[in-house]
Formats: C-alpha cells, structure tokens, sequence
C-alpha cells in the first residue's frame, strides 16, 4: 500500500474543509472560494482504498496540516505510519518503518495534482475541468478532471456540506477509488515556517528525485 499512498497524494493530497467569507451559489463556486481565500488549516482523516470491483484493499486514518501557498503536512498515522512534508520548495516522503526518505521538488510533485487545488493559488480552470454535480448524500458535489490525461487518476468528487468541503473521493487510472472523510478541521490557524522543514532521520535511506 506504499505505492498507492503515493499516487493518492500525487492524485490528492486531497482538499480540505474551509470556512469562506463570501456566499457561494454551487459547488464549483465553493471550491474556487476555499481555494482562493482559504489559507490555512488542520485536522484529521480517515480514509478508504477499493479496487475496481469494489473490495477494500486499505484503510488508514491521520492527521494533516496546511499553509498557502505550498506548505503541507500529510500524516498517515494507522495501520502504517508514512509522513509528507513540503515547505513550498521539497517534499518529503518518510516511510517510517523502511526509515526510507524521498525527496521531490515541490515545483514538480504539486502542479496539476489535486494538491494544487488545496495548496495552490492559480486558477482551477488552467489545469482543470470542473463541473457542478448536484447534491447526492445531502452533500452538493463538484467534479473534477485533469486536462492532462498523462496522470495516475481520472477523476475527482469533492462533497460540500454548505460552504465546507467535508468528502473527497479519487478514482486512480486503474480504477481503484480513495475516499477521505475530513474531520476535526480548524481553520486559519498560525504555522511558523519551521514545522514544514523535515530533518531526515539517522540512518535512513534517501532517494532524491530531479
């Protein structure tokens, strides 16, 4: 579950609930408020991996954190704890029970991936097809599809309880689906610059991607 973790970052890191000053008619308009105007957060996660025919193939919870623009924190904490850390320039992934470290710029891993949505401040429309889905589960849902069809997942829902996103659900090009439900989510909370630098661990492995 290793890989996969990976590409449902590379496919997420996933958006996160916001709270937003100005009303918003849909959910395509909720989404461009949280990510214009929202530009901090952190809380808690759990989340479910299927195949395509549906049959649960992992299960982990964490915790996350953010700050605009490119500043993350993204821990799986059970069954496996696995860490990634980006100050805006790296990232940092860390297995921490291979003591394994890869490192990418974060001009590289974040453009175009769902983590530009959350991180990010350029426009949704550039790298994204977006459409408003209706309302299913008591959530209004919004749609997303990459414009670059070169990536690891094919499509994106993203479920608004009013003007906070709360459900988010990635559909990878196998067709395997990752759903995360946010919770515990506080909002423009202060992070001083240092908590997003990653000090590698004694004798890890590094591997470091150009």
């Amino acid at each position: 579950m290793i890989f996969m973790k990976k590409v449902i970052f590379a496919g997420i890191t996933f958006v996160l609930s916001g709270q937003f000053a100005m009303a918003a008619e849909n959910s395509v308009e909720s989404l461009q408020n949280f990510s214009k105007h929202v530009m901090s957060a952190e809380g808690s996660f759990s989340q479910i991996v299927t195949d395509k025919n549906g049959k649960e193939i992992d299960n982990s919870e964490g915790t996350f954190v953010f700050s605009r623009p490119g500043k993350f924190i993204w821990k799986y904490e059970k069954p496996f704890p696995q860490y990634m850390i980006c100050n805006g320039k790296e990232l940092w992934i860390w297995d921490k029970d291979l003591n394994q470290v890869t490192i990418k710029k974060a001009r590289e891993a974040i453009p175009e991936s769902p983590a530009s949505i959350l991180f990010g401040n350029g426009n949704l429309k550039d790298s994204w097809n977006v459409k408003d889905l209706g309302v299913k589960d008591g959530l209004s849902v919004v749609g997303l599809s990459p414009k670059n069809e070169n990536l690891n997942f094919s499509k994106i829902s993203i479920g608004f309880k009013g003007k906070v996103p709360a459900y988010l659900e990635f559909v990878g090009s196998l067709s395997e689906t990752s759903k995360i439900q946010l919770k515990d989510v506080s909002y423009e909370n202060k992070f001083p610059v240092k908590m997003f630098n990653f000090e590698i661990p004694k004798g890890a492995d590094v591997v470091k991607l150009d």
